[in-house]
């Protein structure tokens, strides 16, 4: 891996440490390197480098450089990238006030684009509903918790429909929401989405790992003010838990996932679910239903 790093961008890195299977990260005096398996091609890299641009050179954040090769591409002969970035920010934590800088970059809609969430969640539950006629499964409390979170996924389908509007505006927005900042700063992790996403996936990141507060809700709609259909696409996006269906696809592709894990996940969900339901009733005055309603 060294001499790959060498070969393709002239860089010798001495200690080149393992994040995960297809992450990699060293240092060169104050600058730190993260090399990546590049799962996007150059085109798709490029409309994130844009996002990555307008969010250092308008809203000041200190998103992650991609380096290019010595043949001045993005991803290299080993189809992996290398970022960069000033400082080491794997052990920042991140909170709501990093999400909500992001948003303060508006790109408005005028063509009417549309990201249509419930088709995509339609797709993945339509998808794990034919994987599971084909593989037996005996276990009731499996069975229990897929159902429980198939509702939820309908339930998020039904409540997008219901309160979209098709001259929603976007701004820079994340694929996925971690505890750690490099997950922030990523330009990987890029993309143009409504403002209520991110906002979402932080909250599905606390109620999955046990550290949902209220108080983020609370918070969030103080500062954003959104009206009623702000607020019916939002909590769509809470309840269907994309984090689960991944491991359900691995699951049902007989890859080694604890997938009873989730029934005390599910007790948190419900349980967070209902404080953010009943928050709701009282500031609309209309009842946004969940699965068990």
């Amino acid at each position: 891996m060294k001499d790959d790093i060498y070969n393709n961008y002239n860089l010798i890195a001495e200690d080149i440490q393992s994040v995960s299977n297809n992450q990699y990260y060293f240092r060169i005096d104050d600058k730190c390197y993260y090399y990546i398996d590049c799962i996007f091609n150059e085109e798709q890299i490029k409309q994130k480098l844009i996002i990555s641009n307008y969010v250092r050179e308008r809203l000041n954040i200190d998103s992650l450089k991609i380096v290019l090769t010595n043949q001045n591409r993005i991803i290299d002969d080993k189809s992996r990238i290398l970022l960069v970035g000033n400082v080491d920010n794997y052990n920042k934590k991140i909170d709501i006030d990093y999400i909500e800088k992001f948003d303060d970059l508006k790109v408005y809609n005028n063509n009417n684009n549309i990201n249509d969430w419930s088709k995509k969640w339609s797709d993945i539950i339509d998808q794990a509903e034919n994987d599971l006629t084909k593989k037996a499964i005996d276990d009731i409390n499996t069975l229990l918790i897929i159902n429980y979170f198939i509702g939820l996924g309908e339930n998020a389908i039904y409540l997008f429909n219901k309160y979209f509007d098709r001259k929603k505006h976007f701004v820079p927005s994340h694929r996925t929401i971690n505890s750690n900042y490099f997950f922030i700063i990523n330009p990987l992790n890029y993309l143009w989405d409504y403002e209520q996403r991110d906002y979402a996936e932080y909250i599905k990141y606390t109620i999955l790992n046990n550290c949902f507060s209220m108080e983020d809700i609370k918070y969030i709609f103080k500062v954003k003010k959104w009206n009623i259909n702000d607020a019916g696409i939002f909590y769509s996006r809470v309840l269907f838990c994309n984090t689960f269906f991944e491991e359900l696809r691995s699951f049902l592709n007989g890859d080694n996932v604890d997938i009873k894990k989730y029934l005390q996940i599910a007790n948190i969900y419900e349980s967070s679910i209902k404080d953010i339901e009943a928050f709701l009733f009282k500031s609309y005055n209309t009842i946004f239903p969940f699965y068990n309603n």
